[in-house]
């Protein structure tokens, strides 16, 4: 199949990874400026990458260090701190009942990190085979390009005019050539060139209580590089910090109905040593109504964005890059793509949200916090119910879930004395 990738950033590299060994692929790097939001990803990104570039390589070219996990400060109570940590130890528990290990665990009050791989690893422990990664957002770029420029068509141009036929592209009119496809795959933000002149809109859900400003800038390390990514609860959103192996990346996440940028740099500048530049990031929180939409694929942020919690947006490009496959062969249809696709959407904003439900903080922002848009989530977690329905698409598992709850707060209302279950999570947690 012959496909065009509009966009050069992050996304437009990953997916032209991904597709250029099966397919005629052109990327047309475009001068629009990418985001950039975060440098942090989850295992699941890590897995996928691993099966296509050499890891150790990777790791070094990218300015990556390793990533445990999250660590949460002051999302519930002032000082006080959990951890959201990856690698699950699904593998250690027989006949498939690990969710059941999760879930008596939550009943009974013990701490899900036992679950963990990372509860008890030493820094000289960590592999690529088990771990996350923080990386340079301009670096991975970078590097991808090196590894693709002899194996795909790169255009360096910017997109004039997308002409249609029944709202499908027939062509890309650049500024020094045109462009023909079979595919066109919109990498190019929240700018959507390939899709913000058709019907398929854009759903929003930014509201009273949403993030959707940040402010961010950059420092350098004033101590060991730590192994998660650090997030925040300040007066009107939180606050990242993402360790490279030359910086620590930081931003400021907040709510433009209840702060003004000026004053969100205000309480930068109290809260941290830093008297150099910040830069403002805009964002519409949302998503596309339809993924894939005739000859279009949106990937990256011109299709989903939350924000930047828990590094979501690379894990939804890395699933629908998989589904995307499966429909090229025939496996799915459009329509269950388009369906997987946004029932992954809905189910990232519930899990981001229930991350605020319970902060004890008296600002308008933090008493804004719904409930009701983390879905059926919470009921389902306090009831300790077996449910799929946490997890569609694998992205987030029950232990995932349940160790969030567990973190922000959220009680069983039931206890657990299954004996089985209580010697399967002693083997375990060994």
């Amino acid at each position: 199949m012959n496909i065009v990738i509009v966009g050069g950033g992050t996304a437009g590299w990953l997916t032209a990874l991904s597709l250029h060994k099966k397919h005629d692929v052109t990327l047309i790097e475009s001068e629009i400026p990418t985001i950039g939001v975060g440098e942090s990803t989850t295992d699941t990104v890590i897995r996928w990458l691993k099966q296509r570039v050499d890891m150790k390589e990777f790791h070094t070219k990218t300015n990556s260090t390793f990533k445990l996990g999250v660590q949460f400060d002051n999302w519930v109570n002032k000082n006080e701190t959990y951890y959201h940590l990856f690698g699950d130890v699904e593998d250690k528990v027989p006949n498939g009942k690990f969710n059941q290990v999760v879930r008596y665990c939550f009943q009974n009050g013990i701490n899900l990190d036992n679950l963990s791989i990372f509860d008890k690893c030493k820094e000289e422990d960590m592999t690529w085979d088990s771990v996350a990664t923080h990386w340079d957002s301009v670096a991975v770029p970078a590097y991808l390009r090196q590894k693709l420029e002899h194996k795909i068509l790169i255009v360096n141009d910017t997109v004039e005019k997308v002409h249609y036929e029944n709202e499908s592209i027939t062509k890309l009119q650049l500024v020094n050539s045109t462009v023909e496809a079979d595919l066109y795959i919109d990498c190019t933000g929240f700018h959507r060139v390939l899709t913000k002149n058709t019907n398929n809109k854009w759903i929003d859900w930014n509201a009273k209580g949403q993030v959707d400003r940040a402010l961010v800038w950059q420092m350098p390390h004033k101590d060991t590089i730590p192994t998660f990514t650090q997030a925040e609860a300040w007066d009107y959103g939180w606050r990242w910090k993402i360790p490279t192996t030359d910086r620590l990346g930081n931003g400021y996440v907040f709510d433009s109905d209840f702060i003004s940028v000026e004053d969100a740099e205000k309480e930068i500048r109290k809260r941290v040593d830093y008297k150099g530049p910040v830069r403002l990031i805009e964002f519409n929180p949302g998503r596309i109504e339809q993924v894939y939409y005739k000859n279009i694929v949106s990937l990256g942020l011109s299709s989903h964005f939350l924000e930047p919690l828990e590094a979501t947006n690379f894990d939804f490009l890395v699933y629908n890059l998989q589904n995307l496959d499966l429909v090229i062969e025939d496996k799915i249809n459009v329509e269950q793509f388009n369906k997987n696709a946004n029932r992954l959407a809905e189910s990232i904003r519930e899990f981001v949200k229930m991350h605020y439900i319970n902060n004890t903080n008296n600002t308008a922002f933090w008493k804004a916090q719904n409930k009701n848009l983390c879905g059926n989530a919470i009921r389902v977690i306090e009831n300790a119910e077996t449910t799929n329905n946490l997890a569609p698409g694998g992205l987030f598992t029950d232990y995932n879930w349940y160790k969030v709850a567990q973190g922000v707060g959220i009680k069983s209302k039931s206890k657990n004395d299954d004996a089985e279950l209580l010697a399967l999570f002693q083997l375990a947690s060994i």
